[in-house]
This record gives C-alpha cells, sequence and structure tokens, in this order.
C-alpha cells in the first residue's frame, strides 16, 4: 500500500509531508513528498488527515464495560463489600469468571476492544478480568486485529508458546495484599529462568503501602529491587505512593511507570507524581486500566497535570504523545518495533480528519506549530476515521473491518440487559 501525501508525525514529533510505502505490516519507505511516486498496487490519498501511529494503551483489564457505573463512588478496599453495590461487583466478576469459554465472553472482549480501536489504539497491555481467560483474550485479539501483551500471571511457562509477532506475553508480581515468600520465590525462579517482562500494580493506594510495610517492612519497590525483580524489563503500574528513594531505585533500574490518572482520580487511589517521574528520566508510559475506557481522557489529564506542577512551557504535547507511542516501544512487548512512524517499524497508524473545525485553526511552518496541540486538546473519536493495524485496515469511514460493529452492539446490548435483571432480582 502506498499513502500519498501523507502529513505524518516523524520519529522527532514532528509534522512532515510525505509518501509512505507499505509491504505487508511494515513501513519500508518514505519519500519525500515532492518525489514523484510509481506504484502499482493500492495507493490511499491522505490529503484529507493528519496521520499519526497507532497509540499504546499501557495498561488495561478487559473485558470490564459491564462494570461500568458498579464501582461508583467507592474506594477500591471497599470493593465486594457486603452492601448491594458491593454484591453486585461480586456477581460481576463471578460471572466472567465462569464464562471464559462462552460467547457471551467473546461478545464482551469484541465490545472492549472495538471501543480501544475506535480511538486509535493499536496496541494494548492486558492484565485481563477473568481468571484462566489467555487463551480467549487472544482469540478475541486476533480475531478483531488489536495487538497486544498478555498477562499470563502464574501460568506464564505453561502459555509462553502463546506469544507470536502481534501477540506478546508477560507474567505478574503480585498486588501487596497478595504478595508471600513462595510468591516471591516463584517469579524469582520465572526471572532466573526466561527473563520475562514482569507487571504488576505498585503502591496504587495507601491501603497497599501499608500492607506492603507491614509484611515486608519495605515498599513494593525495594521488595522487587531487594529480589532482583526490578530492571528495564519491569513495569509498574500507578505508583501513586512512591517516595523520593523509591523513584530513585526505579530509575536506577531503568524500569517503567505505567501513570493512569483517570483511574487513581475515580477510585481516590492519590494522584501520582508524573513531573517527578519525568524529572528523573523514568520511562512512563500511559493506561486506562479498569472501566473507564477513554485513552484520550487520560491523555488530556496526563498533560493538565503536568501543566499544574511545572513551568509552562516545560512540558508539551510532544511529551505526552511520547508516552503513549515511544515509550512503550520494546517495554511492554519484545521488539514490537510500534509506536512511530519511520521505516523498519509496524504499519500501526491512524488517520485523523484535518478538515474538522474543532482542530482550527492550524499554523505549521519552520517557526511555530500548533497541530499536535490542537489535536491533544480538541480531537474526538469521530475524527479518528481510519485505523490501520500491521498494514490492514481495521476501521475504514469509522467502521470496523474485521467485525460486524451492529450486530455486536446488539448482542452486547441484549447481554447487558439481561444480566443486570438478572443480578438486581437475584435473592442469593
Amino acid at each position: 500500500m502506498l499513502l500519498k501525501n501523507a502529513l505524518y508525525l516523524d520519529k522527532e514529533l514532528e509534522f512532515k509531508h510525505g509518501h509512505i510505502l507499505i509491504v505487508e505490516d511494515m513501513i519500508t519507505s518514505i519519500y519525500d513528498h515532492d518525489k514523484d511516486v510509481q506504484y502499482t498496487g493500492e495507493i490511499f490519498d491522505c490529503s484529507n488527515y493528519f496521520v499519526l501511529p497507532g497509540l499504546i494503551n499501557a495498561h488495561s483489564h478487559n473485558p470490564a464495560t459491564l462494570a461500568r457505573g458498579l464501582f461508583r463512588d467507592m474506594e477500591l478496599k471497599d470493593w465486594l463489600n457486603e452492601s448491594f453495590q458491593g454484591g453486585l461487583q461480586e456477581k460481576l466478576f463471578n460471572y466472567l469468571d465462569e464464562s471464559v469459554d462462552s460467547e457471551d465472553f467473546k461478545t464482551l472482549c469484541f465490545k472492549a476492544y472495538s471501543e480501544y480501536i475506535k480511538q486509535g489504539i493499536t496496541y494494548i497491555v492486558e492484565s485481563g478480568q477473568a481468571d484462566h481467560s489467555e487463551k480467549a483474550t487472544i482469540k478475541c485479539l486476533r480475531e478483531i486485529g488489536l495487538k497486544g501483551t498478555i498477562d499470563l500471571y502464574e501460568t506464564y511457562e505453561d502459555n509462553v508458546s502463546l506469544a507470536s509477532d502481534s501477540i506478546k506475553v508477560c507474567t505478574h508480581f503480585p498486588e501487596e495484599e497478595d504478595i508471600t515468600e513462595e510468591w516471591v520465590e516463584f517469579c524469582r525462579l520465572l526471572e532466573e529462568k526466561h527473563r520475562p517482562i514482569l507487571m504488576t500494580h505498585c503502591l496504587e493506594t495507601k491501603w497497599r503501602k501499608d500492607l506492603i510495610m507491614e509484611k515486608f517492612n519495605c515498599s513494593t519497590v525495594k521488595l522487587l529491587d531487594r529480589e532482583n525483580l526490578l530492571n528495564s524489563r519491569t513495569v509498574l503500574f500507578h505508583c501513586v505512593h512512591v517516595n523520593e528513594e523509591d523513584m530513585d531505585t526505579i530509575a536506577e533500574k531503568g524500569a517503567s511507570i505505567a501513570y493512569c490518572p483517570v483511574s487513581n482520580m475515580w477510585s481516590k487511589a492519590g494522584e501520582a507524581p508524573i513531573h517527578e517521574f519525568l524529572r528523573k528520566n523514568i520511562n512512563v508510559l500511559l493506561g486506562t486500566d479498569f472501566i473507564y475506557q477513554d485513552i484520550w481522557e487520560v491523555m488530556r489529564l496526563t498533560y493538565y497535570n503536568l501543566k499544574l506542577k511545572s513551568e509552562t512551557r516545560q512540558y508539551t504535547a510532544k511529551d505526552v504523545f511520547r508516552m503513549i507511542t515511544q515509550n512503550p516501544n520494546n517495554k511492554v512487548g519484545n521488539h514490537m518495533n510500534t509506536g512511530s512512524i519511520h521505516e523498519g517499524f509496524k504499519a500501526d497508524l491512524m488517520f485523523i480528519d484535518r478538515n474538522d473545525t474543532k482542530l482550527l485553526p492550524i499554523v505549521d511552518n519552520e517557526r511555530f506549530s500548533n497541530i499536535l496541540h490542537n489535536i491533544l486538546l480538541n480531537c474526538r473519536e469521530e475524527m479518528i476515521r481510519h485505523v490501520i493495524i500491521d498494514g490492514k485496515w481495521v476501521i475504514q469511514n469509522r467502521k470496523l473491518t474485521m467485525i460486524d460493529e451492529t450486530v455486536l452492539n446488539q448482542e452486547y446490548r441484549k447481554l447487558s440487559e439481561k444480566l443486570i435483571n438478572n443480578w438486581i432480582t437475584d435473592k442469593t
């Protein structure tokens, strides 16, 4: 495929004019805009679009759309309590665990993944929401065309063969309430034998921080470091309650932090010190986490939080886009080669309508450009007209190409109404 007349975001996060040649799943050549490129295959005229690399959601739990509103106004430590709301939460989790091999589970996964793709997300880190759902999840990702890194938890050794060019696998260090000496030893042996990507929820809440201090008399970061489990293949979700020493250790070891500000706010986990993460040159990624799936809200809130805690000109839209595209490269998946538009990288791209008046006015010359800033603050989902993953169209004119979205929405609506009605009327 040849993308002609593209105004694309290059690896320096500057917009350039050119023609992009895609062979199979790879960007193989980028030509200057004034070059007359002759091509006999598929040609797509990009004159009406801004072409950007696909976004990488570095922390998510799916399927979770059924959970919307069921966890409202409740801190994480109070989930599954004895209230009616806690009972609904428990029924949701039990249902997901029991439905892994069903068509219902497939419908729920497709619904979540379709919402990601339509936002321009081409790669996700999937920590799952149901027990033993790895194979079903991978099957759904492949069918809908989305790429990802799947957290295999304790089944890593049994399922490491599930990895492929588009699906990577990792393992998990348990949350603070579940950490035992046996779990630590298990992860240590995996590290020695396989050197896997290791992920964990880390110091997300004060409640969890207090737990780890009581159990091990140190922070989760220090525990990981002590056990030689903190390195460039480690991804820590949240890190809301880290201290100065923790951040210095993370930076020294080259680990990454998945920053999830929307999740941390609605769950009252707290505010992670992202400005300090960046000041210490920690590799920061962005994630939606659980239930709320709007990655653009995450990106905008990241930008606003940086503005509040730093000099006005210190951080720009480039810094936010770097966290959602380039920073995850080779961190959440072995040699993904995605998140950037240049030769030798995967053709994972989104096409934003450059004629939408919400993005105007546009100024773009050698002295000043506001394109990326305007896209960050004003782009809405409906402006993302097309998405390519591995060189294949997965969204064209806002429509999914791999599945029938009309049928999917009908099935999801019926399933949602049936389950909620059953859970409300269930007296047990």
